[in-house]
């Protein structure tokens, strides 16, 4: 059995070098495309590729968010690689199952061709750890609730084709949730914040998907410094849960 997992960064710096040696660590495979990152990534991905040959980097050079068509060519990529099980992830995201490490979990025994994984989000709290440099182990307070929409999970298929956000999949078969969950690390800080919304809004409006696509991403983009001020002391001051991200 072969556990991919695949990824598209752009600017991660922070939490790149955790979130790839945690996947390792769960005994996956990762390929990961680097979008024109400016802000060291690449240079961390290199350095950890250098001595892990179970981490393969490539370039994504379009600036477009055509993130279904550019991840479902990345699990096509691993499945050529005999990719069994594929794990689309994002670079804030802590992904792992309440029973055992992934690659340990992911067997030819899982009765299912399509996992269902749900997340909660974690936010910037005041206890926070300033001094911890990594995300995944110093915000520790997260949502009540977990996300609305489930990512996923999935057995390598010929016709296996990713939705935007990796929320769900166009692929036949049983699908099952409860065996894996993830941690979201979305917004780790206002300057992180603010980068992250306008290159958001700068990738969907280099593409020509409808508005509808990525409003999230392109309503925020557009707000001025103080409107982005205003929401991080919104989500800054939001009644969390204390719940450290599982190691």
């Amino acid at each position: 059995m072969t556990v991919w997992a695949i990824a598209m960064f752009r600017d991660e710096a922070d939490v790149a070098p955790f979130v790839v040696r945690h996947m390792l660590d769960e005994g996956c495979y990762v390929l990961v495309a680097d979008n024109m990152s400016t802000d060291g990534t690449r240079q961390i991905l290199d350095q950890i590729a250098a001595s892990e040959p179970r981490l393969i980097v490539v370039d994504d050079l379009e600036v477009g968010y055509y993130q279904d068509r550019k991840m479902t060519a990345l699990g096509q990529q691993a499945a050529e690689w005999g990719a069994t099980w594929i794990v689309p992830f994002d670079a804030d995201e802590w992904w792992y199952s309440p029973v055992g490490r992934l690659a340990d979990v992911l067997t030819v025994d899982v009765p299912a061709d399509v996992l269902k994984a749900f997340g909660w989000d974690h936010r910037p709290h005041q206890t926070d750890d300033q001094t911890d440099r990594n995300p995944f182990t110093r915000m520790r307070w997260r949502e009540p609730d977990t996300q609305k929409f489930p990512c996923v999970a999935y057995r390598p298929h010929p016709d296996a084709w990713l939705h935007m956000g990796n929320h769900d999949i166009d692929r036949s078969g049983r699908r099952v949730a409860g065996l894996l969950e993830y941690r979201h690390f979305g917004f780790r800080s206002f300057e992180q914040m603010r980068r992250k919304v306008r290159q958001g809004k700068q990738a969907y409006d280099a593409t020509d998907l409808p508005y509808l696509h990525g409003t999230h991403w392109r309503e925020m983009g557009a707000m001025s410094d103080a409107e982005l001020s205003a929401e991080w002391e919104r989500l800054s001051t939001r009644t969390l849960v204390y719940d450290p991200c599982p190691r």
